[in-house]
């Protein structure tokens, strides 16, 4: 083994080391209530000198970045829920159907994280 395929065997493990101690704080900061969030952390190698870390979908965004501000009103656009019923209703992650949610703001986790690992 010549000496650059140690230095980039050595680099890629500690790239990996890095990537997985920033996965496990993410999911230990992301907030408990959103469960998609935490399930949607996943680490990626993009190529030899890439490693993705973060989310799939919009929960670990909403999660991080809030979804409107605290106390907006969030209305659903549709005319009628999915059954042709007035109003149109938002579907929660618990099943159940309401006409309004309220915003929140977000948590800012994931900059937290990342600027200590800068």
């Amino acid at each position: 083994m010549s000496l650059v395929e140690k230095v980039r065997a050595i680099t890629k493990e500690g790239m990996r080391e890095l990537a997985n101690t920033i996965e496990v704080e993410l999911r230990a900061e992301c907030p408990k209530r959103s469960g998609e969030a935490v399930r949607s952390i996943r680490i990626e190698e993009i190529d030899e000198n890439h490693i993705f870390i973060g989310g799939s979908n919009l929960h670990l965004y909403y999660a991080d970045q809030g979804n409107g501000g605290s106390g907006r009103i969030i209305r659903s656009t549709r005319p009628v829920d999915r059954n042709g019923r007035p109003p149109g209703k938002l579907k929660f992650s618990d099943g159940s159907f309401h006409t309004y949610a309220h915003g929140y703001t977000g948590k800012h986790f994931v900059r937290a994280v990342a600027d200590r690992h800068r």
